[in-house]
């Protein structure tokens, strides 16, 4: 994913409604094949939750908005398969590895530019990477490698064997 400055999908620095709900679009994170990552803050009520907004780059193969909504679905399937079998695991309910999914909507930036974009919980954390380059001699200690591994199963175990169940 590369990080240039610009990004051009969805407006950096404003607020646009978000099915009902302001969504200030904080920062520009990076861009991919298919999309652009923002960091945003969703305001409901009282509070303001960061956000990851994905936005849907126009791609002009047959099928990108399908697959682009079926990652929608994916994200909101995933939300209610974590909740229902952290409790079968012993882990506690707000344990999580997948993001929360708030839901997906377009935005209407001009005359004729529609972007489909999705909103996802923003999970604090650092990269595996990064963990192991700052750990002593490249290697992590045994009790963080062993709890790094067991989420690397919950999620694929979530992926490959939960959701083709539900």
């Amino acid at each position: 994913m590369t990080t240039e400055p610009n990004a051009s999908l969805l407006p950096t620095g404003q607020t646009i409604s978000f099915n009902g709900t302001p969504l200030h679009i904080a920062q520009f994170l990076g861009s991919g094949g298919t999309s652009e990552v923002y960091l945003g803050i969703l305001s409901d009520a009282s509070d303001g939750r960061k956000v990851i907004i994905k936005a849907m780059t126009p791609l002009e193969f047959t099928g990108a908005l399908t697959y682009f909504r079926g990652e929608a679905q994916t994200l909101s399937r995933l939300s209610g398969l974590e909740e229902k079998h952290n409790g079968s695991r012993g882990l506690p309910p707000d344990y999580h590895v997948t993001p929360t999914y708030y839901g997906s909507d377009s935005y209407r930036g001009g005359p004729g530019k529609s972007v489909e974009y999705l909103v996802m919980g923003f999970i604090e954390g650092r990269q595996v990477p990064d963990l192991v380059a700052a750990a002593p001699n490249g290697r992590l200690p045994e009790a963080q490698a062993l709890t790094l591994g067991f989420q690397l199963f919950h999620t694929l175990d979530l992926l490959h064997t939960q959701l083709k169940k539900s």
